[in-house]
């Protein structure tokens, strides 16, 4: 399955100094009507049928956990398409798997952490990268570094020392063509800039 920058590199429009092509990846939680985590092969249903037989090619695919998934836009010349192009192709592509879950009464969440699920119900995806990578960072740890958070109150502390519980966030990543070293500084020091206004827009 295609990622994001695979599906950049392949754009006619990427490598042409005359073009800023940009693109999105948003991820998802797919929960069911009591907003508990659908199962793996729920998920993977989904995937499929948002990529299968889309002469458009594959804009959907798995992540951390098994009842994650993400979405990417294809890249877009902001100087002739425009942001609002990048955007509609994201609503129309959102909109597809949506429907897809409605019928089987699941729905998508776009929640940068989740507060809902429990973390013993907190399942991986069996793609093999995502058993792999969370089991190295387990077993690779900094010796002494805390694993334990809150317990205020007397508050039960949680243990929070599983890598896979990462799976309980969701990110919106932008994917910036950039022509040469230079250019690609000075558009990381433009989103550095901007990032601390768009995580507090994006915080309320």
């Amino acid at each position: 399955m295609a990622t994001a920058d695979e599906l950049m590199c392949r754009s006619s429009i990427v490598c042409n100094p005359d073009v800023v092509a940009i693109g999105i990846e948003v991820e998802y939680s797919l929960v069911d009507d009591a907003l508990n985590p659908v199962a793996e092969h729920v998920r993977d249903g989904c995937i499929e049928a948002c990529n299968g037989g889309d002469s458009r090619g594959e804009f959907a695919s798995p992540e951390l956990g098994a009842h994650q998934f993400e979405i990417m836009t294809d890249p877009f010349d902001v100087r002739v398409d425009g942001v609002p192009r990048l955007l509609e192709q994201w609503y129309e592509r959102e909109a597809r798997p949506a429907a897809w879950l409605a019928e089987r009464g699941a729905h998508m969440l776009r929640l940068g952490a989740d507060p809902l699920t429990p973390l013993a119900s907190v399942a991986r995806s069996s793609k093999v990268k995502y058993q792999l990578c969370p089991d190295f960072h387990n077993a690779h740890k900094r010796v002494g570094h805390p694993r334990y958070i809150g317990g205020a109150n007397g508050d039960p502390p949680i243990d929070v020392s599983d890598a896979a519980l990462l799976s309980l966030t969701n990110a919106v990543q932008v994917t910036v063509d950039c022509h040469g070293l230079g250019h690609a500084i000075a558009t990381l020091n433009r989103s550095l800039a901007l990032a601390p206004l768009v995580t507090a827009l994006g915080a309320n």
